[in-house]
């Protein structure tokens, strides 16, 4: 089995549609779904190196390419037993996200989705671990779909931690404190993180959304003499609509295309890096780069507000 190009042939290259595609696998006798804009390729299995002290679901390390890449069991991870596994059908799932390659062995892959944001539900709280393991539900055809938020699962299982550095005063000398963030980002705990990072660096008049539908209804209720922000900062991956439409309906329109947007995202990567550009992000930086979303908002702000003679420039404001 090769990429995951080989198992669709026909992926989604247009951006800013508030479409998506899943891939759809299994493990045991559960259906579970991931982004595919996450995954780099789908192999066989393949010869897997032990690694002491590590985890019991880390099986070990593999080889892909000259780089040692650490692969997890699903089974073991998710406690889902491994009975009736047809081993002429398991595949690893390679992951790329953050800069970091990961491999998951999965026991089948199904097929692949094309799928909106809309159609993502919350995660219930149902009591258990089960919340932290997914990103959303996919509502299709009749059927629910965990979506399998494997960052989580690197994260927990290595340790990855925030890149947070304190940041010092503005190299672009402006005053923090005048201008207004937007911020789309639906985990709480990453939101969190760049409300208190913006907070610290002396960004105070922050306003946070869990998705970019409820970001742009806010920015298009304030188009007819409200207060627009001097920067959007948006995670990609969001329920009901996503940050590349968002970004694409804030470049779109005469009152907001001047707005400076920061895709801030684990999807950011070289290879993805076209579907940012395609709808016009100012700049786009992986997760977890804390410090950097405040030197690009610096950036940015500076830019457009200073630089040109924009219509909402400090000087109109």
């Amino acid at each position: 089995m090769g990429s995951y190009e080989a198992i669709d042939g026909g992926i989604l290259l247009e951006s800013g549609t508030n479409e998506f595609e899943v891939l759809v696998f299994k493990i045991g006798d559960q259906t579970f779904g991931v982004n595919v804009a996450k995954i780099r390729e789908i192999i066989v299995p393949t010869k897997v190196v032990p690694c002491p002290g590590q985890p019991e679901s880390v099986l070990g390390m593999i080889s892909l390419r000259g780089k040692a890449v650490p692969l997890v069991s699903m089974h073991l991870f998710c406690a889902i037993p491994s009975n009736a596994v047809d081993p002429s059908r398991q595949c690893i799932i390679v992951t790329d996200f953050s800069g970091v390659h990961c491999a998951f062995l999965a026991d089948c892959v199904e097929e692949i989705l094309r799928a909106g944001w809309k159609q993502i539900q919350p995660v219930p709280d149902i009591g258990s671990g089960f919340s932290s393991m997914a990103t959303g539900i996919l509502n299709i055809d009749q059927r629910l779909i965990p979506m399998i938020d494997f960052e989580s699962i690197y994260a927990e299982l290595f340790k990855n931690r925030s890149s947070y550095r304190e940041v010092d005063e503005s190299e672009y000398h402006i005053d923090r404190g005048k201008h207004t963030v937007y911020m789309a980002e639906d985990s709480v705990s990453i939101n969190a993180l760049i409300e208190s990072t913006l907070r610290d660096s002396g960004y105070t008049d922050l306003h946070s959304f869990s998705n970019g539908q409820a970001c742009w209804q806010h920015i298009s209720d304030n188009m007819n003499g409200g207060k627009l922000p001097h920067i959007v900062i948006t995670d990609i991956e969001m329920p009901l609509m996503d940050g590349l439409a968002l970004t694409r309906n804030i470049k779109n329109n005469e009152q907001t295309q001047h707005i400076p947007v920061i895709l801030f995202s684990s999807l950011v990567s070289e290879d993805n890096r076209n579907k940012g550009e395609q709808v016009g992000a100012n700049e786009q930086l992986p997760k977890p780069r804390m410090a950097d979303v405040v030197i690009y908002a610096d950036k940015w702000i500076s830019r457009t507000y200073y630089e040109n003679d924009s219509p909402n420039s400090e000087e109109s404001t």
